[in-house]
């Protein structure tokens, strides 16, 4: 996690020499950068530099987290080179703050030196040094019951092992909860002879020839190949299992085991005496071809993989010598992900073209391709519980549960019975089956691990346990998926059905994993409890009632708009019911459901005008944003009518490090409201599951009503480019304020929606300026002759739009970009930049939301004007041949009083005055509306900010001037 330069450059350390460079972080945080690994990415993990009671010096670092996390910061990922027996002392000074808390068994903190041989991890896991000087190797010795409240010093001399010649150190925050300083890293080669801190005896176990003594890492982890041997494999398979007496007696040949007897006595019995049954089998490939080759066949041959996950590019080539680590995108690149690989490739959804090419053309080629490809998987990345940081893990746990649970066994079961799928690749299948077993056991004796995740795994491990009955744990396998299913029922679907993830996505991702049981238990004769079937169905049921008349779901959070008629058939394959009936039939059989309905726990509630697909519907939002996949949109409203979306709710967007990911899962995307600029952060939350959320609900013949409020704090929001989650959060949330929405629904055409908002919230008051409804706005084109303008600026822009349009229409197609973002956020002109690529536009008339830019502090004393500058840059290199018109902010009145000019339009004005010279300099023609309303501010709304309908009016007409103006020849 360091780029330590020294080592990078070749040059050899010196004793004493410091390796780590700004370690006392008196330079910000210049080099450094945070990892945090999957299980801890919807946490809130963050890093910076601050001077609160640094150590030394007068600055520190502080690592923060909203719940229980594991994560790290470094500054890059070259390290050092060392050599066997070469000896470091390593320091750091650390303390928590008060309300800091440790999860029961961790450690805490931990320096993790990284040892690497090559490119690989090296042998026997990493160094760990941990609160209280201790060293542990591979996984941390020793459980911290409380953290040092005041600077502490952590310091131990380490010895690099044989087999070692990289270090990387990092700096872990190891499952704690709040905010932990950490000041003056070091990293010094001392003299041989300096004694070494004794290392503990590692707490991790290899797993048992069995797999059930302790399911821990194995300590030795070698760089290439399966890490199971034979040995161990043969040990873990039950030979007196039915069919399998061949395979015992080749290991009971005179001369010891008969490996290859055993190979191929093994896979004789898979291909005719295993009992295991599959979806499909494989006495069921044609016996005649189809096809002579079969293009996406060969697409995978040239190893071409194609991306079905939405992330960029659509495809990737990976080599002659396939790089399974590969990721077309650099990760400087906003649109970079690690799920690429994690998805793409770990997955292995690139491998059922090959099986299904196979079954069509009978070619052999697809057989042999697959072949070499499982082996070259085994081969290049040994299975590992831990991954290494800032390397994309193949042997992340939900990736190998998918690829076990779909791919693997639909290609084995297409390749089982092919002359090119040997006994020896059918013994390496079976490996990489028990090291997969291995793995998800690991994985789920967690119990603090919830969510897909962990459904996904159960279904998985339960696969396994079916598909493989000879292995002498498969009965334990299953039973340990089964009791974790049941808990994970209890704990994350409460009574109206809907994972508490509250994202339709994920919920039938997990409710797939929870009826992959089901569906294996049914194809093998073997029994799970009634109880799965009647949650799994009340699961299948809970999306039909707030679906809209489309048959969609509302995609809240990380979610698409998943079909839910299709799904209802799917749960249709498990048992009846009537209501799924209905819904998969479209109406046309079974019960249907209420017009208008609510899942009360998770706070979603539908109401529809009737079931036609023209009809009203309008979705409200106003419970938790869920466990896991969270976007900040309490209060949100979906509406649709004659079958059009009118308010949308965007869904997901592709998991990468843009600004964009970063506006999609916030407040800004939702229909409701910013306070302050500021968002709504309530964070990840836990849906009630034993009771629901409270709000009150009515539903009648003649009208819905629902309520609902937002309490939790606006807190600033910046972006910065990380994955999952680029942002940052600054300050504190502002809790100071509340937003109670009211909706009343009057069937079946009309809603009405009251928002209150109180500023009164922890006895605080103050003045408040309210934001909502920020959008671009398409014009729709009906005549693609008329000249293209776009329209710039905040809600006063909002208010004489539509007067704009209606003047211009038949003139002109107007694009309309409401933001709350003036020059002095960082973001502006990169969605600027992204926005003008809408044009090309004849003329564009914009104003940067000078209104929100008031406050002391957003606008640093004399950078209005440069900011301005560079935003018109920006605006200049995208829309070069466009003709800009500039608008003035308008005046500030007093609240209560309109008519009477606020005292802060002074700052205004001086900001106005400003930007003229610039504007005159550019070439720019200018819009005073700011003097249009100063003789008519009588016409103030009285909120300080906006105008009355009149005033707007008066605002269109002279808009639509000045751009009609710009328009003529």
């Amino acid at each position: 996690m360091f780029s330590l330069f020294l080592g990078y450059l070749g040059i050899q350390c010196s004793a004493g020499q410091e390796l780590v460079v700004n370690g006392d972080f008196e330079n910000g945080a210049t080099g450094w950068s945070i990892w945090i690994p999957d299980e801890s990415q919807d946490k809130n993990c963050r890093f910076d530099v601050v001077s609160d009671s640094p150590h030394g010096g007068t600055s520190c670092a502080r690592m923060q987290s909203d719940d229980f996390a594991r994560f790290s910061i470094g500054s890059g990922a070259t390290g050092f080179p060392v050599q066997p027996g070469d000896h470091y002392r390593v320091s750091v000074w650390v303390k928590a703050d008060a309300a800091a808390q440790i999860r029961s068994k961790s450690p805490g903190f931990v320096i993790r030196f990284n040892l690497r041989h090559g490119n690989q991890d090296a042998e026997g896991g990493h160094l760990l040094i941990e609160l209280g000087d201790h060293v542990a190797r591979n996984v941390p010795a020793d459980d911290v019951s409380k953290l040092p409240k005041k600077w502490t010093k952590v310091e131990a001399v380490v010895e690099i092992p044989a087999g070692v010649d990289t270090v990387v150190p990092s700096l872990f925050s190891w499952w704690i909860k709040g905010t932990l300083f950490v000041d003056d890293f070091s990293v010094q080669k001392v003299e041989a002879s300096t004694p070494v801190t004794p290392v503990s005896e590692n707490s991790s176990a290899p797993a048992s020839a069995s797999g059930a003594a302790s399911n821990q890492p194995p300590p030795n982890i070698p760089a290439t190949g399966p890490i199971t041997s034979d040995t161990d494999l043969l040990a873990a398979l039950n030979l007196d299992s039915p069919g399998m007496q061949d395979v015992k007696t080749a290991t009971q040949a005179s001369g010891g085991v008969d490996w290859n007897a055993v190979q191929k006595a093994y896979l004789n019995y898979r291909r005719n005496a295993s009992p295991a049954r599959w979806k499909f089998m494989p006495t069921e490939k044609p016996a005649q071809p189809r096809e002579k080759d079969d293009a996406l066949g060969d697409e995978v041959m040239a190893h071409h993989i194609r991306n079905g996950y939405g992330f960029q590019p659509a495809g990737a080539d990976m080599g002659k010598d396939f790089n399974w680590t590969f990721n077309p995108v650099p990760r400087s690149d906003p649109s970079y992900s690690d799920e690429w690989t994690y998805c793409n490739v770990s997955r292995t959804e690139f491998w059922q073209p090959l099986a299904n090419a196979y079954w069509q053309t009978g070619n052999e080629k697809y057989a042999q391709e697959w072949v070499a490809q499982l082996k070259d998987f085994a081969l290049k990345n040994p299975m590992h519980y831990v991954p290494v940081p800032g390397v994309p893990s193949l042997w992340r746990t939900l990736d190998a549960a998918e690829r076990i649970s779909i791919s693997w066994p639909n290609c084995y079961y297409h390749f089982l019975l092919s002359p090119s799928f040997g006994p020896d690749a059918n013994w390496l299948y079976l490996k990489l089956n028990y090291e997969h077993a291995q793995l998800l056991l690991q994985g789920l004796n967690d119990p603090g691990r919830t969510g897909n995740w962990v459904a996904t795994e159960c279904g998985a491990l339960y696969t396994i346990g079916t598909l493989f009955p000879e292995f002498r744990d498969a009965a334990s396998w299953r039973q340990t998926a089964i009791d974790r299913i049941s808990k994970e029922l209890d704990h994350v679907v409460p009574p109206d059905g809907f994972e508490t993830e509250l994202t339709p996505t994920y919920h039938f991702v997990a409710l797939t994993g929870y009826r992959q049981p089901l569906e294996m238990a049914k194809l093998n004769n073997l029994t799970v409890p009634d109880s799965f079937l009647t949650r799994i169905m009340g699961m299948y049921r809970a999306p039909v009632l707030v679906m809209d008349q489309s048959g969609h779901a509302v995609p809240t959070n990380d979610s698409t708009p998943v079909d839910i008629v299709n799904k209802a058939r799917e749960g249709l394959q498990l048992a009846d019911d009537p209501l799924l009936t209905w819904a998969a039939s479209h109406g046309k059989q079974g019960q249907a459901p209420p017009d208008s309905d609510a899942l009360p726990y998770a706070g979603f509630y539908a109401m529809r005008g009737g079931w036609a697909r023209n009809d009203a519907f309008l979705f409200f939002r106003a419970g938790p944003t869920g466990t896991g996949h969270d976007h900040e949109s309490k209060l949100e409203i979906v509406l649709r009518a004659w079958n059009k979306t009118l308010l949308f709710e965007p869904g997901t967007y592709t998991y990468d490090q843009s600004d964009w990911r970063r506006f999609t899962i916030n407040t800004p995307s939702h229909s409701t409201i910013i306070v302050d600029d500021k968002w709504q952060h309530a964070g990840k939350n836990i849906p009630p599951v034993t009771e629901p959320t409270g709000n009150p609900w009515v539903t009648s013949p003649l009208f819905d009503y629902v309520a609902g409020t937002y309490d939790a704090g606006y807190q600033a929001n910046t972006y910065r480019p990380r994955p999952f989650y680029p942002e940052v959060w600054k300050g504190v949330p502002d809790k100071s304020v509340s937003h109670t929405r009211r909706v009343l629904f009057l069937r079946p055409y009309y809603a009405l929606v009251l928002d209150t908002l109180d500023g009164t919230q922890d006895n605080k008051a103050g003045q408040h300026a309210i934001n909502g409804g920020w959008a671009f706005q398409k014009a729709e084109i009906t005549d693609s002759s008329l000249p293209h303008v776009l329209l710039i600026g905040d809600s006063i822009v909002g208010g004489y739009k539509n007067g704009v349009i209606a003047a211009l229409q038949g003139k002109a197609n107007v694009d309309v970009w409401t933001t709350p973002k003036h020059v002095g956020d960082g973001s502006l002109n990169m969605e600027l930049e992204q926005n003008l690529k809408n044009g090309p536009y004849a003329v564009i008339h914009f104003n940067e939301s000078g209104l929100h830019a008031w406050q002391p502090g957003r606008i640093p004393q004399g950078k209005y004007g440069p900011y301005m500058e560079e935003y018109l840059k920006i605006m200049k290199a995208g829309a070069p041949q466009s003709k800009l018109i500039w608008a003035t902010t308008t005046p500030v009145t007093v609240q209560g009083h309109p008519g009477q000019l606020d005292s802060l339009d002074k700052l205004i004005s001086d900001r106005n005055a400003t930007c003229v010279p610039i504007m005159q300099a550019n070439g720019i023609a200018i819009d005073d509306l700011h003097q249009v309303m100063m003789s008519h501010l009588d016409l103030a709304l009285g909120d300080r900010w906006h105008w009355n309908q009149a005033g707007f009016e008066l605002l269109a007409k002279t808009v639509t001037d000045s751009i009609q103006a710009a328009l003529a020849p």
